[in-house]
Formats: C-alpha cells, sequence, structure tokens
C-alpha cells in the first residue's frame, strides 16, 4: 500500500545527520514491509526555525522513502507572528502537495503541525483515505501558555482559532494515536469521542544509539548534563541558577554542560556569564552523544510543568547511559521517584539541594537501577513496529467493511 507520512520537524533521513525518531523509524519499518512510503514536510529546521535549504525538496532516501518538504519562509521565535504564518503557510503547500499524490492508502499526520492536521486530515479523508493523527505534543495548549505575561490580555484572541483548528484535526480521523495514555485523553478532550480504534504507543528508543557509553570515573566534579533544544517547554533558568549557587558554596565541585541550541541560547549565554561550572559546548552530533554521557553523572530534563506527560527521547537518552535523572516535570518525576532512577525538582534552590544529595550518595546504586529500568522497559524500542502493526490491521479492517 501507499502510505503518506506528514510530520514537520523531525530529521530527514540521508541529508540531517541525526539519530531517526519515531516518524523515521517508522517510515523505514513500512518500507521494510514492502510498503511505499512518502513523506510530506517543510524546510524548518525544527531546532531554531531556520532553513536548511533554500528552496523545496524532493529526493528518495537511501532506505526507499520518497521526500517532498515544501519550501518555509522560516521563523526565529517558536511564538511569534512569523511562526504562525509559517504553519498556516505549510498547512497550505503540504495539502497541495498531497493532493497532487496518486492513489493513498493511508495518510499518518503527526502533531506538531496543528494547522497541517487541521488542514490535510479533513482532505485525506474526503479522499476516502485511512487517516490517523498521532499525538506527540500538547500543541495548542503549550503555545497558549507561553504567551509573554505582557500580552495575556491577547490570549482569548490567540487560543480561540488554534483550539478551533485542534477541534478540527482531532475529530477527523479514523484513529487517534499518541505517546501516553494522558495524551491519548488530552487529545479526546478537544471533542473527539473514544474510538476502539485509538491506541497509545509511546516514543521508541531513537536510532542511531547501539552500544551504551563507557563510563568515565572520577571523583569531582559531579556532572550534570542537559542535551536538547533550547525551547519554550525547557526552562533552562532554573538550571542556571543552580550552578550559580553551587559554584558559590562549593567551587569546582560541580561541572554543568549544556548541551544544545536554540532561540534562547543567547539569553541563557548571557545569564550564565561569570560561572566557572557552566559549559555551552552548542548541539553535539549524534556520534559525541555516548561520550559526553559517559562523563555525566547526572541527567537533567528540565521540562516545564505540563497537563500531561510522556517519556520521552531524552529520558531514554539518559536511562540508556545507566544516569540517574533529575526533572522538573511533576509527572514523570513521580515514576523516577518510585522506580528509584531519579527524582523531581520544583526550583533552583531545590535543584541544587538534590544536586549536593547525589554528589554525597553513591550514585552506583542510581546507575544500577537505571541500568535495569532501561532494559526491563525501553531497550526492545519496538513501538515503531508495534505502530506500524496497528496501522496495517486499522488499513485491513476498514477495507473488509
Amino acid at each position: 500500500m501507499h502510505v503518506v507520512l506528514v510530520k514537520v520537524g523531525e530529521p530527514l533521513p540521508d541529508i540531517q545527520a541525526e539519530r531517526q525518531q519515531r516518524m523515521g523509524l517508522l517510515a523505514e519499518e513500512l518500507i521494510r514491509r514492502g510498503h511505499e512510503v512518502t513523506w510530506l514536510t517543510n524546510t524548518a529546521d525544527r531546532r531554531d526555525g531556520s532553513l536548511f535549504t533554500q528552496n523545496a525538496l524532493r529526493y528518495r532516501a537511501e532506505s526507499g522513502v520518497r521526500v517532498i518538504a515544501v519550501k518555509s519562509i522560516g521563523y526565529e521565535s517558536k511564538v511569534g507572528l512569523r511562526r504562525l504564518v509559517d504553519a498556516y503557510l505549510s498547512a497550505v503547500r503540504i495539502s497541495l502537495a498531497f493532493l497532487r499524490l496518486d492513489r493513498v492508502d493511508l495518510c499518518v499526520i503527526s502533531l506538531p503541525l496543528l494547522e497541517v492536521a487541521a488542514l490535510v486530515g479533513p482532505l485525506s479523508r474526503l479522499r476516502g483515505v485511512t487517516t490517523v493523527v498521532d499525538v506527540r505534543d500538547l500543541y495548542p495548549d503549550n503555545y497558549v501558555n507561553a504567551i509573554p505575561h505582557s500580552l495575556k490580555r491577547l490570549t482569548p484572541l490567540v487560543a480561540w482559532p488554534l483550539r478551533l483548528l485542534a477541534h478540527t484535526a482531532l475529530r477527523w480521523p479514523h484513529a487517534r494515536y499518541a505517546i501516553s495514555d494522558d495524551y491519548l485523553r488530552w487529545a479526546r478532550s478537544y471533542g473527539a469521542k473514544p474510538n476502539p480504534a485509538d491506541r497509545s504507543i509511546p516514543l521508541p528508543f531513537p536510532g542511531g544509539l547501539e552500544s551504551p557509553p563507557e563510563r568515565v570515573d572520577r571523583a569531582r566534579p559531579l556532572t550534570a548534563v542537559f542535551l536538547g533544544a533550547f525551547n519554550r517547554i525547557i526552562d533552562l533558568a532554573p538550571v542556571v541558577r543552580a550552578a550559580q549557587s553551587l559554584e558559590a558554596r562549593y567551587p569546582g565541585q560541580f561541572r554543568f554542560v549544556i548541551a544544545g541550541d536554540g532561540e534562547f541560547r543567547s539569553e541563557l549565554v548571557a545569564m550564565a556569564e561569570g560561572c566557572a561550572s557552566i559549559e555551552f559546548p552548542g548541539w553535539i552530533g549524534a556520534s559525541d552523544v555516548g561520550a559526553l554521557l559517559g562523563e555525566a553523572d547526572v541527567g537533567l530534563a528540565p521540562y516545564r510543568p505540563a497537563a500531561a506527560w510522556a517519556m520521552g527521547n531524552k529520558y531514554f537518552e539518559y536511562l540508556w547511559a545507566s544516569l540517574p535523572i533529575l526533572t522538573a516535570d511533576t509527572g514523570v518525576g513521580v515514576v523516577l521517584r518510585e522506580q528509584s532512577i531519579g527524582d523531581c525538582y520544583s526550583s533552583s534552590q531545590d535543584l541544587a539541594e538534590k544536586l549536593i544529595g547525589m554528589a554525597n550518595t553513591d550514585l552506583g546504586t542510581y546507575r544500577q537501577r537505571a541500568h535495569e529500568y532501561f532494559q526491563d522497559e525501553l531497550s526492545h524500542g519496538q513501538s515503531h513496529v508495534t505502530m506500524a502493526d496497528a496501522l496495517e490491521g486499522l488499513v485491513n479492517q476498514r477495507n473488509e467493511t
């Protein structure tokens, strides 16, 4: 069958040298099963809104996936007018690309982008195509919540059309998949009636990480690492303040490596100026992730608390490296605490105290529990296989009725 995957913001095969994620792994699995796969996306880099190519792009990856990337205008901030214009323009262009495709049997649309799902989804159903929306983001809620306080009076004006789009996107599909039960409940809160075909399918372990890193033994300093994008769902300010507090109290005994990039990099670097214990190495490529995590003692996951939670790629990477985790997400924090593989912090002061506690604890026990949890719960990494099974079953079921 011909499967169309609609996903903006994931690394594309062959041309973006990053680990394949949910949609990339699903595409490879569907190709392996003999299906034809077309991936529709745009040309904006998910990390900072810049363009990874100036023109629309069409190519066939080595795996056999056909990629069609429509031209994006790019943006500097993920909360701004240009970002919204880019999303709507991408939705129109991706929809036109979808309509130009010949026979399509299955269309899987990932959130984000909501604007794309709200337009492509109804078009897909009108074409008689089995349509699935895969919920990986709490947009528009997290977007609306990130509106600066000075602009809060505009919130109803911004929120109403976005939530209307959410209702449109989530009511049309034949099935809704989500990365956790909480995310699925959130999707249904937008007027989507419970459907037996709806599924909670967790994120797969990201490709490109084969063997866990060798540990680099060091007595001091205790090294806390963050890997990821500097965006609005990540709050690194408490991490910087905790580092400054610890440097003042225990100079040379703690090290913070904040690896990544994004729209808030310059603000964070300025905030951390003068603090010798903080390093900003920039974006770390897949080949260097293992080496950095091998030096680490603790993984940091400073997600802003959300209405729904799911364990994402960042947690997988830290647990793969047998690292205990400190997170600001209270939902995941409960799991970390129950499994004795980490904890949740509520402020920069609380983070500093928990790091002091870890520095005075034998981290071997934490590492062993993190290793066991990863091996028992996450290492199989076959959720993209489960997703492919579910998609084939859904298409077969609809063809029989």
